[in-house]
């Protein structure tokens, strides 16, 4: 993983810690996704998540508990994305 891409998933679990703790500015999730925008490529899971993070903060922005559910699932997609792939991901034999 690139520098660039590791600035982006740092920049999503800060997103999401703000969300949790209910100090998420609209500034810092528009800032999130120029940079998953610019530095993820189209077919990066994290990328869409943050596509979704950011549609779905924009509805429910006035609503703090759904924006802590959002910053938790956000959290959530930033684990999956830190785990490496394993060996034999391609396996269909091995994961279906």
């Amino acid at each position: 993983m690139g520098s660039d891409a590791m600035k982006v998933r740092m920049g999503a679990f800060s997103v999401a810690m703000a969300a949790k703790a209910g100090r998420l500015e609209p500034s810092a999730v528009d800032a999130l996704w120029y940079q998953a925008e610019h530095h993820l490529e189209d077919t990066d899971p994290l990328r869409a998540e943050i596509s979704r993070f950011k549609t779905a903060y924009e509805i429910n922005m006035r609503r703090p508990d759904r924006v802590a559910e959002l910053g938790q699932e956000l959290t959530r997609a930033v684990e999956i994305a830190a785990r490496p792939d394993a060996p034999d991901a391609g396996r269909a034999d091995i994961h279906g």
